[in-house]
């Protein structure tokens, strides 16, 4: 049953993202990874799933202290899993979210860019997947 309501969680975070209601996005979301760092594990792609849309709503809603965190715990996760790629295979949906944390911290380091256009850019890169 909780996974359920997740799952709903989630879905209304992604809702409140294309509204443009960041600010409920965060709490969400921030809900949601909690639960699933806690019940699924922190390697999880439902857990990856979640931060990368967490990390979108809180670059959109300027949550700098939340930003920084996640961009170390991505930077982090990128670097681990790289290595263990190196040694064993990770699940195809565990290797596509990371790439798409990758391609996540690659738009937002791109400086010429405003930050509208960065935030329209990580939308549709989240919608890819």
């Amino acid at each position: 049953m909780p996974e359920i309501l997740i799952e709903q969680m989630q879905y209304m975070g992604d809702y409140y993202i294309r509204l443009g209601f960041y600010e409920i996005a965060v709490k969400q979301l921030t809900k949601v990874m909690m639960w699933r760092i806690i019940r699924l594990g922190e390697n999880d792609s439902k857990t990856f799933d979640t931060t990368i849309r967490l990390f979108v709503a809180a670059y959109a809603h300027e949550e700098e202290k939340l930003l920084e965190i996640l961009t170390s715990y991505i930077k982090e996760k990128v670097s681990v899993t790289e290595k263990i790629l190196e040694f064993a295979k990770v699940s195809y949906g565990v290797a596509d979210k990371l790439q798409c944390l990758k391609d996540l911290l690659e738009i937002i380091e791109k400086s010429q860019l405003s930050k509208l256009v960065k935030i329209q850019e990580m939308i549709q890169r989240v919608d890819k997947d």
